[in-house]
């Protein structure tokens, strides 16, 4: 959150129900204007609060790939991705990066690891998922 505040990216988090198949979440630079980038994040309606969450995580990481270039277009962003990350398969103009798959395996892991933490230490188990 840090590397977001200190950039000129400001990020906008929708949950929606219209994601391709497969597909979790998505990162994209909505518009760019006055020295200002505006990054949509989408998330999948259908995932649970768990992977709606380590989601977040993983497409945050994303948008602190697009604060930390220069990126100012699609083009921009598309030469990005290619150059920092690899194309998924099957998908058109889908592309992902090791340090966001990362970060979205420590959040989901922080994730359960406190989950269970709160469970033993209050005797419950269970919970939103």
């Amino acid at each position: 959150m840090d590397r977001l505040d200190g950039s000129d990216v400001i990020v906008h988090v929708v949950t929606v129900t219209s994601l391709p198949s497969g597909i979790n979440g998505r990162t994209r630079l909505a518009v760019t204007d006055t020295g200002q980038r505006y990054v949509r994040v989408e998330l999948a309606f259908r995932l649970s609060w768990l992977s709606r969450i380590a989601t977040l995580g993983h497409e945050l990481q994303h948008a602190c790939e697009l604060a930390d270039s220069p990126a100012m277009s699609v083009d921009d962003v598309r030469a990005l991705f290619m150059h920092i990350g690899e194309r998924v398969p099957d998908l058109d103009n889908a592309f992902d990066t090791r340090q966001a798959i990362d970060a979205g395996l420590r959040v989901w892991s922080d994730l359960r690891e406190h989950r269970t933490t709160e469970a033993v230490a209050t005797g419950t188990t269970g919970g939103p998922e």
